[in-house]
């Protein structure tokens, strides 16, 4: 199990991320553009659609601090970061989504949100899972490669790589990349709520509970859009020897 940044380091990083977010805030926006990444996607078990859509996607210690009761998707948060909701940039994470919503019986749902989003709450973007253990001294050394313009640079490495996988230019290279967003994600900016064509029907009584607004959510049940499915081809896991801007 990877060891934590303690308290005052990671609120130190958090608030690091705060202001590179702000300084790069122009840079952020032409990469997104230049790389036409339009979304951000999130999976959440259905069972928590009710309190997301009342409360917005809220950090785990916020949840826990308000004794809201949730179902947790990734209940050892290996990456110590309960401060902060996990997002993938383009595409859902194609190697664990289709591992955890076959453990909690096709129960998943994936949560859509504009890449916009990175523009306006604060975020450290990872190369690979930030759970995987080998980036905590690199956080403690090197907190900038992670943050603003740098770290999101950072998901696309590997020419090489890329080009042999034909990656459109909006995908990470590593589809376990995350961005990690240390600010909560209002209910007004999920665009889509996506289910998996293997979807239990019994569980699609939720949706008659929620109000889904005329504008967004919309909800695509089920996706046709192969986000549930695992990823294939090219084996495309982060390795050290991509790195390529400090």
């Amino acid at each position: 199990m990877p060891e934590y940044l303690d308290g005052d380091l990671k609120l130190k990083f958090i608030e690091l991320a705060r202001r590179t977010q702000v300084s790069d805030f122009s840079k952020i926006a032409n990469f997104l553009k230049q790389n036409n990444v339009t979304s951000l996607y999130h999976f959440t078990h259905v069972s928590n659609l009710e309190l997301i859509l009342a409360k917005g996607l809220r950090t785990r210690s916020y949840l826990n601090s308000k004794a809201l009761v949730f179902q947790a998707t990734d209940p050892d948060r290996l990456d110590g970061f309960t401060e902060s909701i996990s997002f993938s940039m383009g595409e859902p994470n194609r190697f664990l989504l289709p591992e955890k919503n076959f453990k909690f019986g096709q129960q998943l749902v994936l949560l859509e949100v504009s890449a916009n989003t990175i523009l306006t709450q604060s975020f450290a973007a990872f190369p690979t899972n930030a759970a995987s253990g080998m980036f905590k001294n690199e956080i403690l050394s090197n907190p900038e490669r992670y943050l603003g313009i740098r770290g999101l640079k950072g998901m696309y490495q590997n020419e090489k790589l890329r080009d042999e996988a034909r990656l459109s230019k909006d995908l990470p290279t590593d589809t376990q990349s995350e961005i990690l967003f240390f600010d909560s994600i209002p209910s007004s900016l999920i665009q889509k709520i996506h289910t998996s064509p293997n979807f239990p029907a019994e569980s699609r009584s939720v949706f008659d509970s929620i109000k889904l607004g005329k504008r967004f959510p919309i909800l695509e049940d089920p996706c046709q859009c192969g986000l549930f499915k695992r990823q294939a081809g090219v084996f495309r896991r982060y390795d050290i020897g991509w790195e390529n801007n400090g």
